[in-house]
């Protein structure tokens, strides 16, 4: 029994259609199987099935475990992001506070690293990106919060550096009245003689 068939020829079979083996879409070589003993061909058709069932189940595990790790990858993703906006000064974590203003960010640090990457330049790490972007859309009300904070802290500082008024400028105007004099007299001597205790 011979494994292959003769061409009518004699030849040794190449495939149909020409002198080169017949491919299949991805360039590989593919069997004849007209030109091959029907006993051998059952037997090489058995292991071809086996071998793609074998490659279906591992394709099958393999998608699960990318699965899994684009999982992970995600959530640590995720935690490294809540991490840099908790690092934030407080005034500037409310500003992306809303689910809306934190994807804003996201999809503007993705922007960045893909200029970089189609510029052939080397992306920076994930923390400039994240800075870069936060300031590049909210830019604006950051200014704001550190505007109002700025005026806050100068009203602070005045209210504390106010001298408190002197006895005479507690008391009203005397409008010539001795009585109002001699009480702003007393005062201010009473003040200097616990001044000069001290």
């Amino acid at each position: 029994m011979t494994l292959l068939k003769q061409r009518k020829s004699g030849d040794d079979a190449p495939s149909k259609g020409g002198d080169s083996p017949a491919l299949d879409t991805a360039g590989e070589r593919v069997i004849d199987w007209d030109y091959l003993d029907p006993d051998v061909a059952d037997v090489l058709k058995s292991i071809q099935s086996k071998h793609e069932a074998e490659v279906k189940e591992l394709r099958a595990k393999l998608d699960e475990v990318s699965g899994v790790v684009r999982e992970q990858f995600q959530v640590a993703a995720q935690q490294r992001f809540d991490g840099y906006i908790e690092s934030m000064e407080k005034s500037h974590q409310k500003i992306l506070e809303s689910p809306k203003s934190r994807k804003q960010l996201r999809d503007e640090m993705d922007v960045l690293a893909e200029g970089y990457r189609s510029k052939g330049r080397e992306v920076p790490v994930e923390k400039d990106l994240f800075d870069r972007a936060f300031n590049a859309l909210f830019s604006d009300e950051v200014k704001k919060i550190d505007a109002d904070r700025i005026k806050r802290q100068i009203k602070r500082r005045q209210s504390q550096f106010t001298a408190p008024p002197s006895a005479r400028e507690a008391l009203p105007e005397d409008h010539g009245d001795p009585g109002a004099v001699a009480k702003a007299s007393f005062l201010e001597r009473y003040n200097s003689a616990l001044a000069s205790k001290e």
